[in-house]
């Protein structure tokens, strides 16, 4: 929260767990916003009905629970119910909150502040990113800033994720309740729990239920207290690696070596602590010359469930996430397991004091689909045509059962299939190759023929949009 008053920053990146407070960082920034620096602001939700949604169970509760707030933003009544809800003015600004999927909504006004919500859900419009559409509204303004705010999805193409690595990849580090040691808490690095091992070492079952947080420096193993105690001492550094004195420099390795060398003060080797009225942060500093090697103006956070303020997410977290990832396999776990520490030779089953290690307990918790979904939660679901495999599905995947995949699939290999393949090009055009079935040729046939009626008004709004770019105008 600290970081939209950091002189310097414009653009905040937040890419955490679920239930770790990215959507009340967004509605504190607009309270604050809107109550001490009144302008212009934007909130993409990425469907018009999320939006609509927003509104009604997030900022209306806001406004009517906050008493600076209520006295600003009035219930004004208007002829269009959806300005009354996506629509709160203010003296000195409003606030619009539309869905980033139409690209008019998102680009129609001059704006000074962008919240970005749940960004990996956007879907790219016409004109381009819903993100840098909405930014290029700030132009105009001094100090305008934007937020993203997202959990991330697939590792690679998560438009969190790329918008975190641009930035300058801020971690947060707690001091030990034992020692003061100050840690980045890492789940693989420092969250333990029983192990039963057999007479080889083997590891046969697992107690998730005793998991908790041990102190990297002083290997003491932190109460569920001593965990929310020790969240109230996090601060913020910059880890983004960076190049200064023909050297190049990572925050993290240069912290790992200093404590463990037993340097004095670790943190003041790698990092300089700045702190004003109402920010405050460690910048990253060259182990040379002492310049900060990392600027500030995009500031990108990062934290997992580690970090969760609940009380009620320490153990029940910890205790389903290893619930859901011992899956062991007969003879040894796989690569899976290994990165996990749960790889066993033994089988056994899921009961209420801990995990059994083996190829098919473990296999039994995760959920199966074989009857077929419309809207897969995520996570881990176990398929396989040629055996039981275990894979990761995101969060709305369709899975289409057996017994209707196979009367998909069926035809007579002297059928003419047909496949209509929509090439986004200047024309719009519509190419169709003999792979589909005669059933398919008729939709084939009535998606061509609305697809060549689309590619008229489109090819209408090119020659439109050129024509004004020819005359300088801007859209």
């Amino acid at each position: 929260m600290m970081a939209i008053t950091e002189p310097g920053t414009a653009i905040i990146t937040v890419m955490v767990c679920t239930q770790l407070m990215k959507t009340a960082l967004i509605e504190n920034a607009f309270g604050f916003f809107a109550h001490l620096d009144p302008s212009p602001m934007l909130m993409l939700q990425p469907k018009e009905d999320a939006a609509e949604q927003f509104s009604k169970e997030r900022i209306t509760p806001l406004i009517k629970a906050t008493p600076v707030l209520k006295d600003l933003i009035g219930t004004r009544k208007t002829r269009n119910s959806d300005e009354t809800i996506r629509y709160k003015s203010f003296p000195g600004g409003f606030l619009a909150i539309e869905g980033a999927g139409s690209p008019d909504n998102v680009a129609r006004r001059p704006i000074k502040r962008v919240f970005c919500d749940e960004i990996d859900k956007y879907v790219p419009t016409r004109e381009g990113d819903a993100v840098g559409l909405a930014e290029e509204r700030m132009g105009t303004f001094i100090g305008a800033q934007s937020i993203r705010a997202c959990s991330p999805t697939i590792e690679g193409e998560s438009a969190i994720e790329a918008s975190y690595n641009e930035g300058d990849q801020r971690q947060a580090t707690v001091a030990c309740p034992q020692c003061q040691h100050r840690q980045f808490l890492e789940f693989f690095a420092h969250i333990d729990w029983d192990k039963t091992r057999d007479a080889d070492d083997n590891v046969i079952a697992h107690q998730p239920k005793t998991a908790a947080v041990h102190c990297e420096a002083c290997g003491a193993a932190w109460t569920e207290a001593e965990r929310l105690a020790a969240l109230k001492t996090a601060r913020w550094h910059q880890t983004k690696p960076f190049r200064c004195c023909d050297t190049h420099q990572s925050p993290l390795a240069t912290y790992d070596a200093a404590w463990r060398e037993g340097t004095a003060d670790p943190v003041g080797v790698t990092w300089d602590w700045w702190q004003g009225p109402r920010w405050e942060v460690y910048r990253a500093r060259c182990v040379k010359c002492g310049e900060w090697g990392v600027d500030n103006e995009h500031a990108s956070f990062t934290a997992g469930k580690e970090f969760s303020p609940w009380p009620r997410d320490g153990l029940r977290v910890l205790s389903d996430l290893l619930a859901k990832w011992t899956v062991g396999q007969s003879g040894g776990g796989g690569g899976l397991l290994k990165l996990l520490g749960l790889a066993g030779s033994a089988s056994g089953a899921v009961d209420a004091g801990g995990v059994r290690a083996g190829a098919n307990s473990a296999l039994d918790a995760i959920p199966r689909n074989a009857t077929g979904t419309e809207y897969f939660p995520g996570g881990m679901s176990v398929v396989g045509e040629f055996g039981k495999e275990l894979v990761s599905l995101p969060r709305g995947s369709r899975v289409t059962p057996a017994a209707e995949t196979r009367r998909m699939l069926a035809g007579n290999d002297n059928e003419r299939r047909m496949q209509v393949e929509v090439v986004p090009s200047d024309y719009f055009d519509v190419r169709v190759r003999e792979v589909a079935s005669p059933v398919a040729q008729a939709h084939a046939e009535a998606v061509g023929t609305r697809a060549v009626a689309g590619s008229v008004a489109l090819s209408q709004a090119e020659t439109r949009a050129t024509s004004a770019r020819r005359l300088g105008r801007r859209w």
